[in-house]
């Protein structure tokens, strides 16, 4: 799998086939019906600022808003 960094260029992320198949079937989810990742905006609590707004592909949805999880410990 690859993924942009901070510099725009892609990065080889190794994984197992397993692994993979479960962020294929992530990716499949968000995309189905020709639906695009939605750009939603984390806290980082780290930085304690938002993010910029991103297709984060691990979301929960509080109330009518959605929200992307941040890694701080909190699962859903």
């Amino acid at each position: 799998m690859t993924a942009p960094s901070k510099t725009d260029r892609e990065r080889v992320i190794p994984m197992s086939a397993e692994l993979f198949a479960v962020m294929a079937a992530i990716i499949r989810r968000h995309t189905q019906h020709d639906r695009p990742i939605p750009l939603i905006q984390r806290y980082d609590n780290h930085k304690r600022r938002m993010s910029e707004p991103m297709p984060f592909l691990i979301q929960r949805h509080t109330g009518a808003v959605a929200g992307g999880d941040a890694g701080s410990g909190s699962w859903v």
